[in-house]
């Protein structure tokens, strides 16, 4: 099967080491695995784990048709954000590349659906034109993701749902924690709009210090809240226990994670630290509290992080808590659960659900004439210019 995954980048993030593990996995069914990019250019830091794999990687724009050059032909197109969505429904309606299926990835609770109010004209175009996508063309990582996509067309309840990989030989158990090591939190991620938790996060570990508990967290990632996250930091006081650390290399995450005494995050990084054994507390997405639905392997099916989840809410700093006052025999059966959780995310099977879900998809897609699709990106441009703008101004802190 020929392969074609559209993707905005390959820094670190979820997606992206996602990304790598499944084609990694492609690759070794025997199929052939394209990779274009939005942003070619820049720190696509996974870039040789990617070429090492094999994968053919080039930037999205060399897909347009132009002069004599035949027309590229693929088996599948995936696609796994809306500029990515947009930009490949334009190409086919062009005519730049051809593909027997058109498949979308949905790996972030509302990617699709979101709707912040009627002057955002390029949401509104996501969500009617992802509203006429095939149902077995859309596969969810999770329930919870594909019950809020449901607010766009009922049928979205029937779509796939096939797990996130985690790599089960690349994160192998830590070994025992020291008991009287070092009480390091740590989270791994973008700081983006939508991971709260970056920033309410602060509040619980000083609510932690001043109960006499020895805290610290070390947050690696570069956002939006990063700028938001230092000023309160700084409101705090724990310029000392907190440190913002940047990006990491995705090599180093079971070396940075060998001596947490916790993990605090949502997405891949969360799951991949409970795949080490870490005891690891799912933050919930969007909330403008610290919260958590509680440990992975206390919460039933694949969803973790999702607010539309009908589960009740515990605060994260009362777990963590818990935590700091359990046995060491009980913090390590605490570890080991999730990693036996984690499980049903290892990458063979995961693959070979994804190929499945390929050669069942449906040959119909939508069409995105010129017009629809500069409206898309003139809207998306100005949001974004008009976000900066205001942060500029000091009328959004986020």
């Amino acid at each position: 099967m020929k392969i074609a995954i559209v993707n905005q980048h390959f820094h670190i993030g979820g997606v992206e080491t996602f990304l790598l593990s499944l084609i990694g996995q492609f690759k070794r069914m025997g199929h052939d695995v394209h990779v274009f990019l939005l942003d070619p250019d820049g720190a696509n830091a996974l870039l040789p784990d990617l070429r090492a794999l094999g994968a053919t990687v080039e930037p999205f724009h060399e897909l347009r048709r132009g002069g004599p050059a035949p027309t590229r032909r693929f088996d599948v197109v995936m696609f796994t954000n809306t500029d990515t969505f947009l930009a490949v429904l334009r190409g086919l309606s062009r005519g730049d590349f051809e593909a027997d299926r058109v498949i979308a990835g949905a790996y972030q609770t509302r990617m699709y659906c979101l709707d912040r109010g009627p002057l955002n004209l390029h949401n509104r175009l996501v969500r009617a034109s992802f509203a006429q996508m095939p149902v077995p063309n859309v596969i969810f990582a999770n329930d919870a993701c594909r019950d809020e996509h449901r607010r766009l067309t009922p049928g979205m309840a029937d779509a796939p749902i096939i797990p996130l990989i985690v790599d089960g030989e690349r994160f192998p158990r830590r070994a025992p924690r020291d008991p009287g090591g070092p009480l390091r939190l740590v989270s791994i991620g973008r700081l983006d709009h939508f991971k709260t938790y970056n920033v309410t996060m602060l509040d619980v570990v000083r609510r932690l210090r001043d109960l006499g508990h020895d805290v610290s967290w070390d947050v690696y990632g570069t956002g939006m809240l990063q700028a938001r996250m230092a000023s309160r930091i700084t409101e705090l006081q724990l310029e000392s226990h907190v440190r913002l650390l940047g990006n990491v290399d995705y090599r180093r995450i079971p070396e940075v994670l060998a001596g947490a005494f916790a993990f605090v995050g949502s997405g891949l990084s969360m799951m991949e630290a409970a795949a080490c054994g870490v005891p690891s507390v799912p933050a919930i997405e969007y909330a403008d509290l610290p919260q958590t639905f509680g440990f992975p392997h206390e919460i039933e099916g694949i969803s973790f992080f999702e607010p539309s989840l009908a589960l009740p809410r515990q605060d994260i700093g009362d777990r963590l808590i818990e935590l700091l006052q359990a046995t060491p025999e009980a913090y390590e059966a605490i570890g080991d659960a999730g990693r036996a959780k984690m499980s049903l995310f290892f990458p063979a099977s995961v693959a070979r659900q994804y190929i499945e879900s390929f050669t069942a998809a449906s040959t119909a897609r939508p069409a995105l004439g010129a017009v629809r699709h500069a409206i898309f990106r003139a809207s998306a441009a100005a949001h974004r210019d008009g976000v900066v703008a205001l942060k500029r101004l000091g009328l959004r802190k986020h």
